[in-house]
């Protein structure tokens, strides 16, 4: 096994840090966060499982070393482990260990994508517009990357609430972290399997206002598109780079961050090298300034992210005629009515 060991926070002032401020907020002291050792996830994949499992696991690993501090290292069991790594030890500050088995790790958390391969804590699997939590997909992969991606988002927010759980029991938000089952698909948000095929080339002409995290997940599906998707993207965002949001933005390297490179930048980059037949043109301003200085009516879509683009922005941009598509932040979440109405302490899982 090959054995990744994130050494982000190691980075960071802990007077600084988000994540060390976002755990406070959730109801953890620093004492109890700095004494958190954090848990070994085990992440397996059979060999032959296909390029959107290979594409699933990848980007599961690359949000799971985000984790820290509940992720302490994970143990990749699969064929090819330094391809499923890839390029994310430029990405992200990690450590690699070629030390082999789980050495006493028997309470590691695994984690099992695609088909499942014995005990497991999740399953996770994704492929065309659908997802899966704690079963298989049956979905043929057809090149489409919008369920895997999806899948691998879904599956770090589950090891998130089931280390979460483990480490800070007593925490009123623990009870609350309920796990999720069955297949959803993303084609029409719905608790099923639909997933018609993409076709074989797909035309772009986009605006993306905000390039931070949120952005960032969809600049991973364009850029997974490959070869596939033809046209134009703009980029708007005036914030740069630096280490305390690295970890959110994961097209961007660790030395973009270092170098606190404007976000479009690096976002333009990233780009390139993975979808060569779109052309970027980077805007590092506030969107406000963006929209004085363009034709609206020459925008053919946008698509607006994080907090980058305010209600009142919206709504006069839909009065000039541009053409919406949002990117909901909740889109996968249990149906109505399934969620406990008390602070139980069961977990059952409910269905999307």
């Amino acid at each position: 096994m090959l054995i990744v060991i994130p050494r982000y926070l190691e980075r960071l002032d802990p007077a600084e840090d988000r994540t060390r401020r976002m755990f406070t907020s959730m109801g953890v002291s620093a004492d109890t966060l700095e004494s958190t050792a954090g848990q070994s996830v085990v992440l397996r994949l059979r060999r032959g499982a296909g390029t959107a499992r290979a594409l699933l696991a990848g980007q599961l690993l690359d949000l799971l070393v985000r984790l820290q501090p509940l992720v302490a290292r994970v143990y990749l069991d699969c064929p090819d482990e330094r391809e499923v790594v890839g390029d994310l030890p430029d990405r992200f500050p990690l450590e690699l260990d070629d030390a082999g088995g789980l050495d006493g790790d028997g309470e590691a958390l695994v984690v099992d994508v695609g088909e499942p391969q014995g005990t497991h804590d999740l399953l996770v699997d994704g492929a065309g517009w659908c997802l899966s939590a704690d079963e298989g997909c049956e979905v043929a992969d057809d090149g489409n990357p919008i369920g895997p991606l999806a899948a691998a988002g879904v599956g770090a927010g589950e090891v998130f609430k089931l280390l979460f759980r483990q480490a800070h029991p007593p925490e009123p938000l623990s009870s609350r972290f309920v796990p999720q089952h069955g297949c959803f698909s993303l084609f029409d948000y719905s608790a099923s399997q639909l997933s018609p095929p993409l076709d074989d080339v797909l035309s772009l002409d986009a605006v993306i206002v905000g390039v931070g995290g949120v952005g960032a997940g969809v600049l991973s599906v364009f850029a997974a598109l490959g070869k596939r998707l033809v046209g134009r993207l703009v980029l708007i965002d005036d914030d740069t780079l630096d280490m305390y949001n690295l970890n959110r933005v994961t097209y961007a390297r660790t030395a973009d961050a270092e170098a606190e490179r404007l976000k479009v930048d690096a976002a333009a980059e990233f780009m390139r090298a993975r979808a060569p037949n779109i052309t970027t043109a980077e805007e590092p301003v506030a969107y406000k300034a963006y929209a004085r200085q363009w034709n609206r009516q020459q925008i053919a879509g946008w698509i607006a992210s994080g907090s980058a683009w305010p209600a009142a922005s919206v709504a006069r941009a839909r009065r000039s005629r541009l053409v919406g598509i949002r990117i909901p932040l909740n889109v996968i979440r249990p149906r109505r009515g399934l969620r406990p109405r008390s602070h139980s302490t069961q977990h059952s899982p409910v269905s999307w």
